[in-house]
């Protein structure tokens, strides 16, 4: 039986390369693709084909680039887990279903956050460390940018000049 006999079964939604990305069991695969193209989907499938064949997501780290991607992964997975349980009759699977909702999938942000509170102390950083939001980022990059147009301006930064005069409007850097 050739490569297309062990998918189309069970991915009759995938491409072939999509398909070939959730059966590869030998090998790691790098799943890149734009936006919308189905890269969340085929993660949850190749997670629960780990799961399915003897892994534990308590032992997994899944990790994505955003909340929403995160929350899906773990939907998905825990949904192709119950069914096949379901059709198989493997309780393991529904057990591990069940550990969907406890297990590390995240996103890279959320993962290296929860390593920097857990290692503070390792690190050198108070206990209250924490992650900057958005709008402290921005407030943190205009104060660092002013302080830098300031430390220019008192310099007299000749570069620094002519890339005003050539870019920004009078008084308005």
């Amino acid at each position: 039986m050739g490569f297309e006999g062990i998918y189309l079964e069970r991915n009759v939604n995938l491409t072939e390369k999509q398909a070939r990305a959730v059966e590869t069991k030998t090998q790691n695969v790098l799943v890149s693709a734009a936006a919308g193209s189905g890269k969340t989907s085929v993660l949850a499938k190749r997670v629960a084909r780990i799961i399915e064949n003897g892994g534990d997501v308590r032992s997994m780290l899944v990790m994505t680039f955003t909340n929403a991607a995160a929350a899906e992964m773990r939907q998905r997975i825990a949904r192709e887990l119950r069914e096949e349980g379901t059709r198989s009759g493997d309780r393991r699977l529904h057990d591990q279903a069940e550990f969907v909702a406890a297990a590390d999938i995240s996103t890279f942000h959320s993962f290296c956050g929860k390593v920097v509170r857990k290692n503070y102390a390792l690190l050198g950083l108070s206990p209250g460390v924490r992650i900057m939001d958005e709008g402290g980022m921005n407030r943190m990059k205009s104060a660092a940018a002013r302080e830098l147009f300031d430390d220019l301006y008192e310099a007299e930064d000749a570069e620094f000049l002519r890339l005003l005069r050539r870019y920004t409007r009078r008084s308005d850097d």
